[in-house]
């Protein structure tokens, strides 16, 4: 009796977490979140559309993703942009292993002393935010991108 009723709870769980990825809320929330990181680790506006959120296996795919600094020396544009981690390298490694593709890049920058503006943004980027769990980049791929 007990084992059917702990079976119940963790179907139910599943099945919540499942249905809550595809809900267009849930979705707009984890949008805010991502853009309210990335604008503040990174100093920069961002805008984006969350198409896809997976919680079971960390997966985030979004759409018209852009990042534009807040005195418009650079800015740049991904179509498509997806990332996310294995939670089995988060438990053996402590830290998080991220691969994200970005899909028809566009970027345009200004000069600054002899540099792109864009250079400071792409070490942060890089670099990425400070969290409680290390987080590295295993892969990063971009396809049909533009630069001016």
């Amino acid at each position: 009796m007990i084992l059917r009723i702990i079976l119940g709870i963790c179907i139910g769980l599943g099945g919540t977490l499942f249905k809550m990825q595809e809900d267009s809320w849930v979705k707009e929330k984890v949008g805010a979140a991502f853009q309210h990181i990335l604008a503040s680790t990174l100093e920069c506006q961002v805008t984006c559309t969350v198409d896809f959120f997976d919680i079971i296996t960390p997966r985030l795919y979004i759409r018209d993703l852009c990042m534009r600094a807040s005195d418009n020396s650079w800015a740049w544009s991904a179509q498509s942009y997806r990332s996310g981690f294995s939670w089995l390298d988060v438990i053996q490694k402590r830290s998080i292993g991220l691969w994200a593709h970005a899909k028809e890049l566009h970027a345009h920058s200004k000069m600054k002393e002899g540099l792109p503006a864009i250079l400071s943004h792409i070490q942060e980027l890089i670099k990425g935010p400070d969290l409680p769990i290390p987080l590295c980049i295993t892969q990063a791929k971009i396809r049909d991108a533009s630069c001016m």
